[in-house]
């Protein structure tokens, strides 16, 4: 009798230490290692980018490269407005499939510009530069 209950016993302890095992591997394969391959092949498609390609930067931020050296990249964000980076901020290189492509044309004459967003902002600032020199006046 006591033989038989030690031997549940026993099994149901390893049984116990081996379903951790099981979940643990089930997750690592089902998510961890698929989300691993993803972000290698992204860093791969992101080594290959050149001048001339359309990026996508950690930042989010779209641009085209315009020039690279060993570990920096210009990116081109608008017409006439060129910003240097981190070779490893580029997040992905943008293909013509890619709907952000399409989105990202510095040269897109069609894109309208709304300045008077600009004429508001300029104008609040200088308010506010008025209104801090008065202060500074009055004391």
């Amino acid at each position: 009798m006591l033989f038989l209950a030690a031997a549940t016993t026993s099994s149901g302890s390893s049984l116990s230490l081996f379903l951790p095992l099981v979940l643990f591997a089930g997750i690592y394969f089902l998510v961890l290692r698929p989300r691993a391959n993803k972000a290698k092949a992204a860093q791969a498609q992101a080594r290959l980018a050149d001048v001339g390609d359309r990026v996508m930067l950690t930042s989010g931020m779209l641009g085209r490269v315009v020039r690279m050296n060993d570990d920096t990249v210009a990116v081109e964000v608008s017409p006439d407005l060129v910003l240097t980076f981190a070779k490893r901020a580029i997040s992905r290189r943008l293909d013509e499939t890619d709907p952000l492509y399409v989105a990202f044309d510095p040269d897109n004459e069609e894109l309208e510009v709304d300045d008077s967003v600009d004429e508001e902002l300029n104008d609040d600032v200088n308010e506010e530069s008025k209104g801090s020199s008065n202060e500074g006046e009055a004391k």
